[in-house]
């Protein structure tokens, strides 16, 4: 769920990267075992959740090299960039 901001979603389907975009308000539905990956377009509340039964992850090689460029151009910038707070589940629920 969006609750603010933008982001784009690039799903693996039928053999070819697929993106959208979602706002505040949208929904986003990944069905299991589809490889994706959310981008902030910019400044992004979101919550995730999964329905019924364990949660497994498995990287897709692909996705997985762009989250860790990602993070690691971060590290490199950590200084420089605003950082916001994440937001857990204990916040959440307490």
């Amino acid at each position: 769920m969006i609750f603010e901001g933008l982001v784009r979603v690039t799903t693996r389907e039928n053999g070819r990267d697929v993106e959208r975009e979602y706002g505040a308000g949208d929904l986003v539905i990944v069905p299991a075992n589809t490889p994706h990956i959310f981008k902030a377009v910019n400044r992004t509340v979101m919550a995730e959740w999964w329905r019924g039964g364990s949660f497994e992850a498995r990287y897709y090689r692909p996705y997985r090299k762009q989250v860790d460029e990602d993070l690691e151009w971060r590290n490199k910038c950590k200084d420089l960039l605003p950082m916001s707070p994440v937001l857990t589940w204990t916040d959440v629920k307490s």
